[in-house]
């Protein structure tokens, strides 16, 4: 599964290998306000953005229709095929943003990161992780 995984991101964004994942300051805050709209429910969005060389730059959310609660979360997935979805962004009404082993299945099946962003919401409240659940480094771009 895991080099089926591999090989379909291969076919997908070509021979890239991303080496570093950067993240506009703007979206990350937009993320911060969206987290705190929602409280005590989770919400969850898509991460959209650009592949520049070997950089993943995430710009902007992908919204799509979702059904929170304070435990989880499910969303309808219809994005069109160009809309350059790199992975999701949800958040954790409680002070962990550590995978659950639901993340981690749904991260192997919706893009390269994704981030979760734990109560009470804060620019250190964001972790990003790699589609295997593996925690990643990001850099913040202004």
């Amino acid at each position: 599964i895991k080099r089926l995984k591999e090989k379909l991101l291969s076919l997908l964004f070509g021979k890239t290998r991303i080496n570093k994942v950067v993240i506009e300051k703007t979206l990350l805050e937009n993320i911060m306000k969206f987290a705190k709209v929602n409280h005590p429910n989770e919400f969850i969005a898509f991460l959209g953005g650009r592949i520049n060389k070997d950089e993943l730059v995430l710009t902007n959310l992908l919204y799509q229709q979702y059904f929170p609660s304070t435990d989880s979360v499910f969303t309808r997935i219809n994005l069109p095929m160009t809309a350059q979805s790199f992975g999701t962004v949800h958040s954790h009404p409680i002070p962990s943003n550590k995978p659950s082993k639901q993340d981690l299945f749904h991260f192997g099946k919706q893009g390269m990161v994704h981030m979760i962003i734990k109560y009470p919401y804060r620019l250190s409240d964001i972790a990003v992780y790699n589609f295997k659940g593996e925690r990643i480094n990001f850099e913040i771009k202004e």
